[in-house]
């Protein structure tokens, strides 16, 4: 079955991608894994499918794993 949805495609830092099918995200105050697909590859960045709008990635990645606790701030624009 092909949807008629539009795909949503990010560019995010490639060092959040965790093998070559998942990305860490901050779900509450804890770091998860989310599904997506790699559409393409930059030098610092990855063209991904699949995250939904208002997904919070983490802004550092040393030390972080699944399960990892961490403190959300909020970025004013």
């Amino acid at each position: 079955v092909i949807s008629d949805l539009p795909v949503q495609t990010a560019e995010i830092p490639r060092k959040l991608l965790v093998e070559t099918n998942q990305v860490m995200v901050v779900i509450g105050t804890e770091i998860d894994l989310a599904p997506v697909k790699v559409v393409q590859y930059k030098d610092e960045t990855v063209l991904v499918e699949g995250l939904p709008n208002g997904t919070q990635l983490p802004s550092k990645t040393s030390g972080l794993s699944k399960g990892t606790k961490v403190r959300v701030q909020t970025v004013k624009p």
